[in-house]
């Protein structure tokens, strides 16, 4: 199941003829799963990690972050959210705890994105630093986040 991850296979390679000589070749015992199989197995994977994620997180001390967002060749938007941290044995860790479609590359609507994810991921008041590249609506973003980070820790 990792190596489909890791390898970033398709689920429906599972159905590869040549996979499966090969996996009878090495057990034939295996009982090969399906790709549905495949998909259920590891969406569970992600949600067991995505736990673990959150817990070390929970626990750590101060986050930095960057972002980026694009528009594809078929004009579809994106954006992703990188969380980096140093862990108790002073290993630095980069994590991307976001990565989706967007409707638009304003300032504001930018700003908005991420304040959900921060607020999802329990990251308020854990926040360092945002690295962003020069677009303009990266400093109206920064704007609104630093807006609603004042606002918080008001609140707290």
């Amino acid at each position: 199941m990792r190596t489909f991850v890791c390898a970033e296979l398709p689920f429906r390679f599972v159905e590869n003829e040549e996979f499966r000589k090969l996996l009878v070749i090495l057990q034939p015992r295996f009982d090969i799963p399906s790709r549905y199989t495949l998909r259920r197995d590891i969406w569970a994977l992600y949600i067991e990690e995505l736990g673990k994620l959150k817990k070390v997180l929970k626990n750590c001390g101060r986050v930095c972050l960057t972002t980026d967002t694009w528009t594809s060749n078929q004009n579809l938007s994106y954006m992703s959210l990188t969380v980096h941290f140093v862990d108790r044995e002073l290993k630095l860790h980069k994590k991307i705890i976001n990565f989706c479609q967007i409707t638009g590359h304003t300032g504001d609507m930018l700003g908005k994105y991420v304040d959900t994810y921060l607020r999802d991921w329990g990251l308020y008041g854990k926040i360092l630093t945002v690295t962003v590249d020069n677009a303009k609506a990266n400093d109206v973003m920064i704007r609104y986040l630093h807006n609603m980070m004042s606002s918080w820790d008001n609140t707290s």
